[in-house]
């Protein structure tokens, strides 16, 4: 899970302390680099449009084989098709 971790944002010449969003993706594996760069693009924009520093947003993504996740009680590789 994320977690919001205190640490200074500098705004001008003022200095506060100001929330820090870590945003972790769980995904299937398979995106190309391009592919996860316009995801954490998207997603550091977001934060942006509601005034969080786009140096204060931290994103970690986590590929993850089908065999390593479950849907339904079944392994997702067995449940999906291969992508």
């Amino acid at each position: 899970m994320g977690q919001n971790i205190y640490c200074p944002v500098i705004k001008g010449s003022q200095k506060k302390e100001g929330i820090m969003p870590v945003i972790v993706v769980e995904m299937f594996e398979g995106r190309t680099a391009e592919q996860k760069r316009q995801l954490i693009d998207g997603l550091t924009s977001a934060f942006v449009k509601i005034g969080t520093p786009a140096e204060a947003v931290q994103i970690i993504l986590k590929d993850n084989s089908r065999h390593n996740w479950g849907i339904g009680g079944k392994l997702a590789s067995e449940k999906l098709p291969p992508k």
